[in-house]
């Protein structure tokens, strides 16, 4: 390394040498440190946007879970109300538009709270053991959900499902 074959270091140069080698030493460690913290940090950003992630979903969970249950003991209840005055018809008569709108009632409110059973469901599907399914169940309360605004839409739903299919994790 000297400027010539006659050049010998002394002992200034080599001084000057172990400080050069020793700052380089700093900054390569720094350097190492620093990409560390690099990563480290990627990976902390990562967990805490899986974390905030689980933690809304939970969120979600428990307000579809309060609104499923808070939505479903009134139709029960109005439900119950239409049932127990379609059977007293025997007693006492009813006219037919009367009939047929206690009869709307029930079925309607049987209708709802079929959905804020699947809601419930849904509100509990990710704490839910995975299991096997059927693609055809899966796709009649597809239906049976979607159903009555198709058909108020004048939407004819037509499905055709193998029947040799086979059930999937879900």
């Amino acid at each position: 390394g000297a400027y010539s074959p006659d050049t010998i270091f002394d002992k200034g140069d080599f001084q000057f040498f172990r400080e050069f080698a020793g700052s380089v030493a700093v900054c390569l460690l720094n350097a190492q440190v620093v990409r560390g913290l690099k990563t480290e940090n990627f990976e902390l950003q990562d967990s805490q946007a899986e974390w905030f992630q689980k933690t809304k979903m939970s969120a979600i969970e428990r307000l579809a879970a309060g609104i499923a249950h808070e939505v479903h003991n009134p139709l029960a209840i109005i439900s119950g109300k239409a049932q127990v005055l379609l059977m007293q018809k025997n007693r006492t008569p009813l006219e037919p538009h009367i009939e047929d709108a206690l009869n709307v009632i029930v079925k309607q409110t049987r209708r709802a709270a079929d959905i804020t059973k699947k809601l419930l469901v849904y509100s509990q599907a990710s704490k839910a053991p995975r299991e096997r399914v059927s693609l055809e169940k899966v796709l009649d309360d597809t239906v049976a959900v979607a159903g009555y605004q198709a058909m108020h839409d004048k939407i004819e739903i037509t499905r055709a499902v193998d029947p040799d299919l086979p059930l999937f994790l879900g």
